[in-house]
């Protein structure tokens, strides 16, 4: 850590006094967590820094604060004037990752370790770069993934299925993005098994992959789509409904329009009476718009 520090310093960082053992365990208890190894080397190191260049502050103890996320314990490590920090995982599960938590989208994965995303902002750049954070060289820029990476996948699929529910769907969407091309199979499982915001994952996932077997399922699962959606748009045809098939995946109702929403009719596509329920909202979502 000291020596990402120092190459942090040559490049313009602004360091600080470093916290104290005795501040370190005070925050950890004021946020009721523990902080990764190299969490508490960088900090007795410097309380924080501050990073011009790139227009991104690492708060010191004192301005952490934690995310709603028990299974991942977010602590947010950084300030850029946004809504959309860099936090560690402080929880039991992905602990020391670094995950970017956005205001408008999903968390997206992007570090392994603070260690590592430090050394982001240190790394020489080119000519032709911009010291952009959408730019950084993050830990998952190639397609390879470790043994710690599969391990964590793993914990993380065995607690989705521990769950009653499905509130918790971005511990199913890490695993698929840590899982690796060996894992192809699995992917596919998680496809038949999940809800869409997962199947998404899984689709991008195995674009990622791109072996030869990664590209068949890609083509196995938009055909399956595909299916569903003409088998639904044939029983609104057989019901007397004017229903267009558009882009081979959405349906449009009219008179209207009514989109009908297919992602959540191909979540339930394995009950006997799909077919009579995308009959019966399509019948009432026209209803509503007389």
């Amino acid at each position: 850590m000291k020596t990402i520090i120092e190459k942090l310093r040559k490049i313009g960082a602004t360091l600080r006094p470093g916290a104290t053992d005795q501040e370190l365990t005070a925050a950890e208890l004021k946020l009721r967590l523990k902080f990764p190894k190299d969490v508490r080397e960088l900090y007795s190191i410097s309380n924080g820094l501050v990073l011009e260049s790139y227009r991104v502050e690492f708060v010191a103890l004192d301005q952490m604060f934690t995310f709603q996320s028990d299974e991942f314990g977010y602590v947010a490590l950084t300030e850029q004037n946004d809504s959309n920090p860099f936090c560690v995982c402080c929880g039991e599960l992905l602990n020391g990752y670094i995950v970017r938590v956005f205001h408008d989208a999903s968390p997206q994965l992007v570090f392994r370790t603070t260690s590592s995303f430090l050394e982001a902002f240190a790394r020489p750049m080119r000519a032709d770069e911009v010291e952009e954070l959408e730019d950084l060289w993050t830990d998952f820029r190639t397609n390879d993934r470790t043994e710690e990476d599969i391990r964590a996948a793993k914990q993380l699929m065995a607690y989705a299925k521990s769950q009653k529910d499905d509130q918790f769907p971005d511990a199913l969407r890490f695993a698929v993005f840590l899982f690796s091309s060996e894992y192809v199979k699995v992917l596919r499982e998680l496809y038949d098994s999940t809800e869409g915001c997962c199947r998404e994952s899984v689709v991008q996932r195995l674009k990622g992959i791109g072996n030869a077997e990664a590209v068949k399922i890609i083509g196995d699962v938009s055909g399956e789509y595909k299916s569903f959606v003409s088998q639904c748009a044939n029983r609104l045809y057989a019901a007397g409904l004017s229903a267009t098939i558009v882009k081979d995946s959405q349906i449009l109702l009219e008179p209207g329009p009514v989109w009908l929403n297919m992602d959540a009719f191909f979540d339930d596509r394995k009950n006997p009476n799909i077919f009579d329920r995308v009959v019966e909202r399509a019948k009432h979502f026209l209803n509503t718009r007389k």
